[in-house]
């Protein structure tokens, strides 16, 4: 049942977190970490985009072998993070995984050799043509270390430790009844010196921040049972086909940018199963088939920033899949820009779009 202020008594705090995915949770404990008071709100449901997340860090996406931006920065932020909870929770968020992306041509593995050419970061890839046994390839592939997070699991832990600390007002937030004055922000019976909004993809249909580039995507993902084979790397080509802890495999992940509900579609479920098969061509049992919007940025990379009318009021968003890397990045930069008035990197900055695009 919603709850409503009338319910509640007044609450005072340094912060009001608007959403309670991977992005708001993360954001709420490194709060905590600062010893700041904070009130997250959310639905009472966790939202799709972080319970269907595949919570896979890959140093490299996409057809072009583009890296994460400044995941040099952001990947020890994130590491030290999760091993931070692993030892509050005591229980296991994260893990490396073999990684072996595969070539789909020739011309694909000549891109590559172009593309390592540009860059040292690249130089610690191991191009092999030896792959794992029962993976179909002509070309032969890359090999490397990528990093898988639960991150269902990480917010359904988060989500309960706020609880348990009357943290989480379980609200769908109105922004009609969030007002604005010099030095304090207003929710129903929340009072707060400054809010963060972390609702993804719905922000797109804000006042306050419905102007901004976000392109949301829906994906699809399946977790199959191996009939008669077993997996243990992580295999990239079009879609990933992950080895879960428990045995299953995660694949993934479909993209469409016109129905942005939460339904699955069978379509989807027959086309991520073809191209799996065609990459390791063994018996797929469907054992979950779920979907969720992703709260992508049009030139993928988040955005982080202050309101240009309220500067008590900030965002950050645009994670795209890539939530499990940007998140602690993220919400460590939005709190020092804050707290102590660091400036936010320009690449995932607002001041990276035209005045008529905030």
């Amino acid at each position: 049942m919603k709850k409503t202020s009338s319910s509640h008594a007044s609450i005072v705090t340094d912060y009001l977190v608007v959403g309670g995915g991977l992005a708001g949770c993360v954001l709420a404990w490194m709060l905590h970490e600062r010893g700041l008071r904070y009130v997250v709100v959310d639905q009472p449901s966790i939202s799709q985009a972080s319970r269907v997340g595949a919570g896979i860090i890959n140093p490299i996406s996409g057809k072009r072998y583009s890296s994460i931006w400044n995941i040099g920065a952001m990947l020890p932020v994130a590491l030290r993070f999760y091993a931070v909870l692993e030892q509050k929770f005591e229980e296991a968020f994260i893990r490396e995984v073999p990684t072996v992306r595969l070539f789909g041509s020739e011309e694909d593995r000549t891109f590559w050799h172009t593309k390592r050419a540009e860059s040292q970061q690249f130089a610690h890839f191991i191009q092999q043509d030896q792959i794992p046994r029962g993976v179909q390839s002509s070309f032969g592939g890359l090999g490397y270390s990528s990093w898988h997070v639960d991150t269902e699991r990480v917010v359904e832990r988060l989500r309960a430790w706020l609880v348990s600390n009357d943290d989480l007002f379980e609200d769908i937030f109105d922004e009609q009844y969030c007002t604005f004055s010099t030095d304090l922000v207003q929710y129903k019976h929340i009072s707060a010196k400054k809010v963060i909004f972390c609702n993804g993809w719905k922000a797109h249909k804000s006042l306050l921040w419905g102007e901004l580039p976000l392109s949301p995507a829906k994906g699809e993902l399946l977790t199959v049972a191996l009939e008669c084979a077993s997996l243990d790397t992580l295999l990239v080509q079009g879609v990933f086909l992950l080895p879960l802890v428990d045995g299953t495999v995660r694949i993934g992940a479909t993209y469409e940018w016109d129905d942005l509900t939460d339904s699955t579609s069978e379509a989807a479920q027959t086309e991520l199963l073809r191209t799996a098969q065609a990459i390791f061509p063994t018996e797929m049992r469907v054992l979950r088939h779920e979907a969720g919007v992703r709260p992508a940025a049009r030139d993928s990379k988040p955005f982080l920033g202050l309101h240009p009318q309220h500067s008590n009021c900030a965002v950050v968003n645009g994670f795209g899949a890539k939530g499990a890397v940007y998140a602690p990045f993220a919400a460590e930069r939005i709190i020092s820009c804050f707290e102590e008035g660091a400036a936010i990197p320009h690449e995932i900055s607002l001041v990276r779009f035209s005045p008529k695009n905030i």
